[in-house]
């Protein structure tokens, strides 16, 4: 329908913003994990990105602005969604007998359900003014406050039973954020393990002052990391020790003025 302003007639009955709140966790959550594990360097972070983006837009397509105003013995929703142009659903209520919701199993594992408002005429024709949105709470809600302004009683409810069509879809959902995850635990742990037979590690006990790679270690101090394998210097106070770091083991060297030549020791 065509867009039309909201009149100074107009009286306005409820308005709210629906959010699959679910899915704004879900994609919080990954980014989160994303960014921890891009500082890591580690190849899980792309695909935690690729899901959180998954999750969000599937989100942001799924929210709703909607409002509802009265002009007289007019009903007039104004619904509105993301990237798109404003909805105005306008029925005359003078022969409205009752208000109630549509409510259906959703097809989104955003939500556990859909519903929307509807209106019922005295020859019994039913007219939906809104769309079918996510949580029947929200439907309800919406149908409460139009029930009450033209006092038509309670509302009523149709809800319409899932069938097994509808929970595979749901279901779905989810399948096909699994695979995902899998390859993305499968390709972590192989760079974990790729990263542990490469490097060695090497921790400095700092029992006197010494430097290591630029950094000045001070006694009580201690120094640790994973390094390619090789040969690296420790500056004592009198003369530079070769420290040598082997894959798949752990060199511990203390710094101290009659400190040897370590030997690594296999890395559990």
């Amino acid at each position: 329908m065509a867009y039309r302003e909201p009149s100074a007639s107009e009286v306005e009955l409820d308005r709210r913003v629906i959010v699959a709140w679910r899915g704004v966790v879900m994609a919080t959550v990954v980014t989160v994990v994303s960014v921890i594990t891009a500082m890591l360097a580690h190849p899980i972070a792309l695909g935690a990105l690729i899901i959180a983006y998954v999750a969000l837009a599937k989100t942001a397509s799924h929210a709703r602005w909607v409002a509802v105003h009265v002009r007289g013995m007019h009903v007039v929703i104004r619904e509105r969604a993301l990237f798109r142009r404003e909805v105005v659903r306008e029925l005359d209520a003078s022969d409205v007998r009752r208000v109630g919701t549509d409510e259906r199993c959703s097809t989104t594992i955003l939500a556990a359900d859909v519903a929307s408002v509807e209106l019922t005429t005295a020859d019994g024709s039913d007219f939906a003014i809104t769309s079918h949105l996510l949580g029947a709470s929200h439907a309800r809600a919406l149908a409460s406050r139009i029930a009450e302004h033209f006092a038509l009683g309670r509302t009523t409810v149709r809800e319409r039973p899932c069938d097994p069509s509808q929970r595979a879809h749901r279901r779905l959902g989810w399948v096909g954020v699994l695979p995902v995850l899998v390859i993305v635990g499968i390709a972590w742990s192989i760079s974990a393990y790729r990263e542990d037979a490469s490097e060695g590690r090497l921790a400095l006990v700092c029992r006197e002052r010494c430097v290591f790679g630029g950094i000045t270690c001070l006694p009580g101090g201690t120094l640790e990391g994973s390094y390619a394998p090789g040969s690296y210097a420790v500056a004592l106070e009198d003369r530079v020790v070769q420290v040598p770091v082997v894959a798949g083991h752990r060199t511990t060297f203390e710094c101290r003025h009659d400190a040897g030549i370590p030997t690594p020791v296999p890395d559990r």
